[in-house]
């Protein structure tokens, strides 16, 4: 067989695929994962030269005696096969010790080397068999980010994450992104991720199950309902109080592997277990009530929020009426790294931003003129503690109207978009309320959980 002869078969998919044949035929059953890479060994471990010396078939005979005599000796403990020594039992002296000739010897025209990575880039052999039969595509890897703090909205985060797919790089609020169309999904992995310790899931089993809901048809099944693609064990020793570790590694290599491909993946739902009782969380985020406009500002929630100080909150999209003046302030409660909470009760928070300068009651008093846009002020201080476009609400004994400012004269006289509406008198007093409401979203950065997820796919 010539240098050309030898690197088309090394790179022939085919090749592996009639060995893999011819081993299930002599041993009447299909071959293991495990056995699979056994295969895959073996075809590593021949040298380049020894291509040149056999023929096709000789090659087969030669792999395939070697695995069934592994096979039959260590029912393919794969951690342990010595396929060197196997290989050298049916090559003879070619395939030497270090401290016998170097046989793995390279063509000085065809700079070769056996390497099953060359087979159509993937080293799985499952893989490669959905591989051969799309010969038009090619397997790449797609990897996602799902973020908790961006799930969809339609639940409160203690028993399951929504996300949906969008492949191109405009993200959203519950949505994970890729670049290209993701399809015919062979296989999804899933990284080691941290997870909020709470009770439910800190059992003696020390074990969580994931399960991605829209992939449920193809799943392990368990008892008590359960299914699951992803078991994870549950890491005790995490330094950081109130976090768990959650590693799914050392159960199938964190992988799935679907027998028949996922033609799409719009949607991911996640729901975890320990490992069949559901994990149920606290709620993620709330909406709090704003009780002082203050330095720092103290923020109320209805229920406990289960938060201990120092844990970062998020707050975003928070605006003002003039977002153009408050705009620091602004920037400072909707920072994208978030604030350091301090817990005061329960149900109560503050946040280290100073928003006095949002609501607060101005320095003298005024008197309106009806249906004038003037207003006149006594001892007040119109230029320093007004802009224009702040809101500001009269204090009438009635109505309460607020009004925005359109313009500032002097210290003690100033003019509103529309005209005064409310009760004529004398000596009011003016509060100055930029607030479009007290009540202000919050997200717990201590229930935040990252999946980070790798998808196999065959693209054309």
């Amino acid at each position: 067989m010539n240098n050309n002869d030898s690197s088309n078969l090394i790179k022939s998919p085919q090749f592996l695929l009639s060995i893999v044949s011819k081993i299930e035929t002599m041993i009447s059953r299909e071959l293991s994962d495990g056995e699979d890479d056994l295969v895959i060994a073996c075809i590593k471990k021949v040298p380049i030269n020894i291509y040149d010396s056999h023929s096709t078939n000789e090659l087969m005979d030669i792999i395939a005696n070697t695995v069934l005599s592994e096979l039959q000796f260590s029912h393919c403990q794969v951690n342990e096969v010595d396929t060197h020594e196997l290989l050298k039992k049916n090559l003879g002296t070619t395939v030497g010790d270090p401290e016998e000739s170097d046989c793995r010897v390279k063509d000085t025209t065809q700079n070769a080397e056996v390497n099953i990575d060359s087979f159509l880039g993937t080293s799985d052999v499952a893989s490669l068999v959905k591989k051969i039969n799309e010969p038009n595509s090619s397997v790449n890897t797609a990897y996602f980010m799902l973020d908790t703090r961006y799930r969809i909205l339609e639940n409160d985060g203690t028993t399951y994450f929504k996300w949906g797919h969008i492949n191109n790089l405009v993200r959203s609020q519950g949505t994970f992104n890729s670049v290209g169309n993701v399809r015919d999904i062979i296989s999804i992995k899933l990284c080691q991720f941290r997870m909020p310790r709470v009770e439910s899931a800190d059992t003696p089993y020390k074990r969580i199950s994931i399960l991605i809901h829209e992939l449920c048809s193809q799943s392990f099944v368990a008892h008590e309902e359960r299914r699951y693609h992803f078991l994870g064990n549950f890491d005790d020793h995490n330094p950081a109080p109130g976090w768990v570790e959650v590693d799914p590694g050392e159960n199938c290599g964190g992988e799935f592997k679907f027998n028949k491909p996922l033609t799409h993946l719009d949607m991911i739902t996640i729901s975890l277990a320990s490992p069949l009782e559901p994990v149920v969380f606290d709620p993620d985020r709330a909406c709090g009530v704003i009780t002082s406009y203050a330095n720092p500002t103290v923020i109320e929630f209805p229920s406990n929020h289960n938060l201990l100080n120092n844990d970062i909150v998020y707050i975003s999209q928070y605006t003002s009426v003039n977002p153009s003046m408050d705009g620091n302030i602004l920037r400072n409660i909707n920072i994208s790294k978030g604030l350091v909470a301090t817990v005061t009760t329960p149900k109560e928070i503050t946040i280290p931003i100073d928003t006095s300068s949002f609501k607060f009651t101005l320095t003298g008093l005024v008197s309106p003129t009806v249906a004038s846009p003037t207003l006149n002020g006594v001892g007040t201080d119109f230029i320093g503690e007004l802009h224009t476009g702040d809101k500001i609400i009269i204090t009438d004994g009635a109505d309460n109207p607020s009004f925005i400012v359109k313009s500032i004269q002097s210290n003690t006289v100033l003019t509103l978009t529309t005209p005064y509406n409310g009760v004529a008198g004398a000596g009011l007093t003016v509060e100055k309320n930029n607030t479009i409401s007290d009540i202000i979203s919050v997200y717990f950065g201590s229930k935040r959980i990252f999946f980070t997820l790798e998808a196999t796919y065959l693209s054309s």
